[in-house]
């Protein structure tokens, strides 16, 4: 009996053993299961979306692709600490597609971004650089204050550090760095064609200057000099022709007329050469020495000075010259006309270039469109 009895228990025991591994393998089946595709899928979506480099291009959408991302990986932990039949995945799959819906938008986006930036950046470098040859040239020679001409030469090397970004397909980067050196190139070349186009409107006064020195040589059967500021030139006429052309450098202000003393501005005006310095007799090899200031210089500096344009203390200064010591390259005059010593001597050749020789000395012989084209070739 009791045999029969412990088989019995045994039997139940082992029935109720196997239910219950059917009922556990069953709720198994029946349990959801995490959502791994779709985990594998955003994760690529996202990865794609880096290189993309849609954190530059679609910052909005990439943000909202990761933090659903995150917040699918939150849910997911959650969802994982509960018992294995009351998990629910369906938040965590619906934060996973919302992921991987924004982190295609966001490549999407990016490419056209990608697009866009780059074809802005390739027309505005065109219109910088041609800006840059136009003007370049004429920067380098007028005299400019010292804040503008820093900030072109900035404007420059930021542009040359866009330009190799750009080459290394940083385009955000290379796009920042276009637009602070384009604002600064762009104001410095802005206040240099103001300033000569300023300047030029004294341009019909040198030109009757210039045109009754050359028919003063015609009519005289003599020579004359005529000094152009702006394009940097010495030219000796006679008899109305011109006979010979000399490279000619002068003071470092040299646009405007001469103020007073000590302002290294060359001035301009009819004069005439007062002596002629033999080597020893000038600082710089040989000289014309010429009569600045004459009535004109001084009627307008006392006109100056009563205005308060120019200080008191001021004095109109003096000791003007023609000579050597060029062929620096650069304006560096206190104020004077610096020729190479050997056109200095040639100039001395010519017979009649003595004292009372004819001296005007103007802004340009040339109109400003013309100085301009030159100067943009």
């Amino acid at each position: 009996m009791r045999k029969k009895t412990f088989y019995r228990a045994i039997f139940i025991f082992s029935v109720l053993t196997l239910l219950t591994g059917v009922v556990f393998g069953v709720l198994i089946l029946l349990t959801e299961n995490p959502p791994e595709k779709e985990l594998a899928l955003a994760q690529k979506s996202i990865s794609e979306a880096k290189r993309a480099k849609a954190g530059e291009y679609a910052p909005d959408l990439f943000n909202r692709a990761e933090s659903n991302y995150a917040a699918a990986m939150r849910k997911m932990r959650i969802e994982n600490l509960k018992w294995i039949v009351s998990r629910d995945y369906d938040g965590v799959k619906a934060s996973l597609e919302s992921s991987i819906n924004y982190a295609q938008k966001s490549i999407a986006a990016s490419k056209n971004a990608s697009v866009s930036v780059n074809e802005y950046l390739e027309k505005t470098y065109k219109r910088v650089d041609d800006r840059i040859d136009a003007f370049d040239s004429l920067i380098k020679l007028i005299p400019l204050p010292k804040s503008v001409r820093e900030n072109y030469n900035k404007g420059k090397f930021l542009l040359s550090e866009s330009k190799l970004a750009f080459g290394q397909k940083s385009m955000l980067d290379s796009k920042e760095k276009l637009q602070k050196a384009s604002v600064l190139i762009f104001r410095a070349i802005d206040y240099s064609e103001m300033l000569v186009k300023n300047y030029f409107g004294a341009y019909p006064l040198w030109q009757r200057r210039v045109q009754e020195a050359i028919q003063y040589s015609r009519r005289n059967n003599t020579s004359v000099i005529v000094v152009d500021k702006f394009g940097q030139q010495l030219t000796v006429y006679r008899n109305g022709e011109s006979k010979a052309v000399f490279q000619a450098e002068l003071g470092q202000n040299w646009i405007g007329e001469k103020q007073y003393g000590g302002d290294k501005a060359t001035p301009e005006g009819t004069y005439k050469v007062t002596q002629k310095l033999m080597p020893r007799q000038t600082t710089y090899y040989k000289a014309l020495m010429i009569n600045y200031p004459n009535d004109e210089d001084k009627r307008r500096f006392a006109e100056a000075k009563r205005k308060g344009l120019i200080s008191k203390g001021a004095s109109i200064g003096s000791m003007i010259e023609i000579h050597g010591g060029g062929g620096q390259g650069v304006n560096w005059t206190n104020g004077c006309v610096a020729l190479h010593n050997s056109d200095m001597d040639k100039l001395f050749g010519m017979i009649d270039v003595e004292v009372g020789t004819l001296v005007v000395i103007v802004g340009s012989t040339k109109p400003l469109e013309e100085v301009l084209q030159k100067e943009s070739i």
